[in-house]
């Protein structure tokens, strides 16, 4: 299934194209096809364990070791004030992509990419690009967003729904704006608590944050805020409520309360431009990918409520899911009208 969805990744771009610090850990190269010689670093802001985000990247760097037979190394838990450092590092040690995997990332990115200008730089839901050699891999932040909220509305028997995000930078906000658009697509007045924990890694925060909008009558809860997600989702386990895993499939941390995951599925655009940085093809540009290209999708629903969905509502979801893919609802037009979260 994941090569179906990279070479129709790969055909995409194809089509619009014509040392460090934390922990690490290494593969060692095992001499592919096309990639013997490509060394390859990923630069993480979370821990490979939060079962989402982070992890996802590493398993895109993994199965680029697998089909290209490339040396493979990450740092992980690293700060935005140290990642200048660890991009310098990698890029004096010959690794030939380094993907920097977050949006924070961006800026030490194109200060470094001008000293290496034969390296390639690759920032996933990165904003700058600059010739020749800074790339950004991007999810459609709102459409994900909106598929999120409406599937959270979906399922909300009380009509009052949750969201608990990380830092307020532009990919976040760009997801709070689809959740509530996508939420209201449903239920036009649905009851939203969604709150900016401001952090990515403090898990007992969001735990706290998770428990706050559960005590306002919230019946379906997500979260989006990397490795503290885990927080939400022990909330939700802990009090009995609904939850929607965001990004990666959260199934396993939440065996009592996620029921279905939204999934984001960026690793897959990472392992479409290790190929192309493999056949030296990496543009200076965006590449964007959304429903459409099957990185943003709907895992089958699971979990102890799954008895408790109706075969209507799957089915209405899915169907929801194939008229984004096709572009029959205008997500960036109804996220536009989309008000702030309603606490900080």
């Amino acid at each position: 299934m994941k090569q179906k969805i990279v070479a129709l990744l790969m055909a995409c771009i194809l089509c619009l194209s014509a040392a460090s610090c934390g922990q690490t850990t290494q593969t060692a190269s095992t001499g592919g096809d096309n990639g013997a010689a490509l060394k390859i670093a990923l630069i993480l802001p979370g821990t490979v364990n939060d079962k989402g985000w982070s992890s996802l990247a590493l398993s895109a760097i993994e199965q680029l070791h697998e089909e290209l037979g490339a040396e493979i190394k990450y740092s992980e838990s690293v700060k935005a004030s140290d990642c200048e450092q660890v991009f310098r590092g990698y890029a004096s040690q010959g690794y030939k992509l380094i993907i920097g995997h977050g949006y924070e990332f961006s800026d030490a990115a194109a200060v470094v990419a001008k000293d290496y200008p034969n390296t390639y730089f690759c920032i996933s839901n990165g904003t700058k690009v600059a010739e020749p050699n800074l790339s950004a891999t991007a999810i459609d932040n709102t459409a994900f967003g909106f598929l999120l909220g409406a599937t959270c509305a979906v399922l909300s028997e009380n009509k009052n729904i949750g969201l608990i995000t990380g830092t307020d930078n532009p990919p976040m906000k760009q997801t709070v704006a689809g959740f509530e658009a996508g939420a209201r697509y449903i239920e036009p007045k649905i009851q939203l608590n969604m709150v900016y924990s401001g952090t990515l890694e403090d898990a007992a925060k969001v735990k706290e944050n998770a428990l706050s909008v559960i005590d306002k009558g919230v019946d379906v809860l997500s979260q989006n805020a990397d490795h503290a997600s885990l927080g939400a989702i022990t909330a939700c386990e802990e009090r009995g409520v609904m939850n929607v895993g965001a990004i990666g499939d959260q199934l396993a941390a939440g065996p009592n309360s996620v029921v279905v995951n939204v999934m984001q599925d960026l690793s897959q655009t990472i392992v479409a431009a290790g190929h192309l940085a493999a056949q030296g093809k990496l543009e200076a540009k965006e590449y964007r990918f959304g429903i459409a290209e099957k990185a943003i999708y709907l895992s089958d629903f699971t979990g102890v409520y799954e008895d408790r969905i109706t075969e209507e509502k799957k089915v209405g979801l899915r169907e929801l899911s194939e008229q984004l893919a096709q572009g029959k609802i205008d997500v960036n037009s109804l996220a536009a009208e989309a008000s702030a979260p309603s606490e900080k």
